[in-house]
């Protein structure tokens, strides 16, 4: 049976999937815009048509592993405390579960490995970066007005600490190089 605050948060992440009461502008996002550059088919397929392709695992663990830190560090700036593991597990559990429906999986790969790894990841960062960290902020909205014209830039933020570090956790295999972060767009926007 999950916990009282677990299924509080379950509540709040569905009352904020995309319920405004006001029209919202037109808006492109940081991954539309890499997508576009990438390939404009893929964008228009996507974006116009509105047919998205099946996630893969890899996106299905990190999108896991992000929903757990967020649901522990959204009490955080209140609480200045780290819930307890079990809290945050069940919540990147529930996560990673709600997703299997809509990945692909290869034939060699396993869910249950990539939920295991979720785990790990989570039980590391929440024992060895979790407490080092007192958030101030938490997937906090960005919006740039483009000048002349009907648009805007939305994205969110991750985490802003209290020493002012904007943080985003990725959870790919390897480190990118500096040059791509020097050049990323997200962290640009």
């Amino acid at each position: 049976m999950p916990s009282e605050t677990v299924q509080e948060f379950r509540s709040m992440m569905d009352i904020q999937k995309g319920q405004s009461t006001e029209p919202e502008k037109p808006h492109i996002s940081s991954s539309q815009i890499n997508l576009i550059l990438d390939c404009s088919a893929k964008y228009m397929f996507r974006y116009i048509f509105r047919i998205r392709p099946p996630s893969r695992p890899f996106a299905a663990r990190g999108k896991a592993v992000h929903r757990g830190l967020e649901y522990n560090y959204r009490q955080k700036i209140e609480t200045h405390e780290d819930l307890p593991l079990s809290d945050v597990l069940e919540v990147a559990s529930d996560a990673f579960d709600s997703m299997l429906a809509y990945v692909q999986w290869d034939s060699e790969e396993d869910p249950g490995q990539f939920k295991d790894q979720t785990v790990e990841l989570i039980s590391f960062y929440h024992q060895l970066v979790a407490p080092t960290i007192q958030p101030v902020m938490v997937e906090q909205p960005v919006i740039i007005d483009i000048p002349e014209t009907d648009f805007i830039i939305k994205g969110f933020i991750d985490l802003i600490d209290s020493n002012g570090y904007i943080r985003d956790t990725k959870t790919k295999n390897i480190t990118p190089p500096q040059k791509v972060v020097d050049n990323s767009l997200q962290l640009t926007i």
